[in-house]
């Protein structure tokens, strides 16, 4: 059965918009409308494996920093 008015978002929207919205409407796929095509959906596992690469990224810069740190001593 579909939902006849289902909560979207566009193409350009914030992963944390998207986020907000799976959490606050309790859902587990957001559709991705461009106009009124459909060109994607956005899923919870979606947004974990988002969260992982800004973890991943930012323990990195981390280790690059202690590195600089460590031949400038």
């Amino acid at each position: 059965v579909m939902t006849p008015r289902p909560i979207t978002v566009g193409p350009r929207a914030r992963i944390e918009d998207a986020a907000r919205l799976l959490v606050s409407h309790k859902i587990g796929g957001l559709p991705v409308v461009d106009g009124h095509e459909l060109v994607g959906i956005i899923t919870g596992d979606d947004l974990l494996r988002a969260l992982i690469a800004v973890i991943e990224t930012a323990t990195l810069e981390r280790i690059s920093v202690a590195l600089a740190s460590d031949d400038d001593a």
